[in-house]
């Protein structure tokens, strides 16, 4: 199945321009999420580096914010005529790919279990809008990327990737286990909860795209805000144009 490039930058609801707008706010907004936490909220658990990059959330919070900011970019040139994916390497256009697929289903996972397996116990003000930043806010913005714009489904094979990213991450879970003591059977259980977690997101969210876009074609709605005149549209982005 084609894929036009400008499903990445477009939306059945906003103008390109819009659209731009919301995302980069948004990245803007968790980066400055992220840097308050690191000031303010990680300051005062008393914990250090080698902790703050075995919180899954947190590592993908990056994930969300180079998203969403890059997109938002992206979004907006295309609005102006310009669109750099479409010219960029086929590696990169991969990789943007990939990201798009995660963001959509980690912040899903992360905001579902947070709430499941943890306590939330803010201790300040900050403490407490980068806790909802980090388990709330990002995976509403994950479903509006889902339900609101041309964002098309990525190929399947997708999701053996992203469960590499999270083996990737069992690795710093057990060595933070052996710096801080953490409680084998529940590191188990949690690294097995995340990654079913991950396949079923990843399939149901698959599912979702698809009948959004089937639904957007049949009202006629998809290429509302393509851009037709002024630059010349450019080519489609196929499974195997994003093969690496």
């Amino acid at each position: 199945m084609d894929v036009p490039y400008d499903s990445y930058v477009t939306s059945p609801f906003f103008s390109p321009t819009i659209l731009g707008g919301i995302r980069f706010l948004y990245g803007l907004y968790a980066l400055v999420t992220l840097v308050l936490y690191i000031v303010f909220g990680w300051k005062g658990t008393n914990e250090d580096a080698s902790s703050f990059f075995a919180i899954f959330a947190i590592l993908s919070y990056f994930g969300v914010i180079a998203y969403f900011l890059t997109t938002g970019v992206h979004t907006f040139l295309y609005s102006r005529g310009r669109f750099p994916l479409a010219e960029w390497a086929r590696p990169l256009q991969f990789m943007h790919v990939w990201l798009l697929s995660s963001i959509v289903s980690f912040p899903l996972i992360i905001t579902a279990m947070y709430y499941q397996v943890f306590e939330f116990d803010p201790v300040s003000t900050i403490d407490s809008l980068c806790y909802i930043s980090m388990h709330g806010i990002n995976a509403a913005f994950s479903l509006f990327e889902v339900f609101l714009t041309n964002a098309p489904p990525g190929p399947w094979r997708l999701l053996g990737l992203n469960l590499l990213l999270i083996l990737g991450y069992v690795g710093i879970a057990y060595i933070t286990r052996d710096t801080k003591g953490f409680n084998d059977t529940f590191l188990a259980a949690y690294l097995a909860i995340l990654f079913a977690s991950e396949v079923i997101a990843f399939a149901v969210l698959q599912l979702i795209m698809i009948g959004r876009r089937w639904a957007m074609d049949k009202l006629g709605w998809t290429n509302r805000f393509v851009y037709k005149n002024g630059f010349q549209k450019v080519n489609t982005l196929t499974n195997e144009c994003i093969e690496v």
